[in-house]
């Protein structure tokens, strides 16, 4: 998993319920959320797949839970979200994130 912002001292999963976000000048929308591919199965310094994990773990506990997104993402676990630029703008480390749920 190699995203492309990481947010810290919120709940876990939190990001689920965003509907907007808003980081330093730029605000984004929430889309869908992130299904995990195979890659996630490939240890990035050998790039040799590595059996099932992290995907047989985040499946207990990270399938879509609406239908309309059971239908999208099947089996296959999520994790994060994908998100639509509403307004560009300039992000920094250390910017105070601000959600809409």
């Amino acid at each position: 998993f190699r995203p492309n912002v990481v947010v810290s001292g919120c709940d876990p999963f939190q990001e689920d319920d965003w509907k907007y976000v808003r980081i330093g000048q730029a605000e984004f929308r929430n889309m869908l959320p992130c299904n995990r591919c195979l890659i996630t199965t490939v240890d990035p310094e050998t790039g040799v797949k590595d059996g099932q994990e992290p995907l047989n773990t985040l499946r207990r506990y990270r399938l879509a839970r609406e239908e309309k997104l059971q239908k999208l993402f099947g089996g296959t676990p999520i994790f994060g979200i994908t998100c639509g630029v509403e307004q560009e703008g300039a992000i920094r480390i250390g910017d105070t994130v601000y959600t809409c749920v």
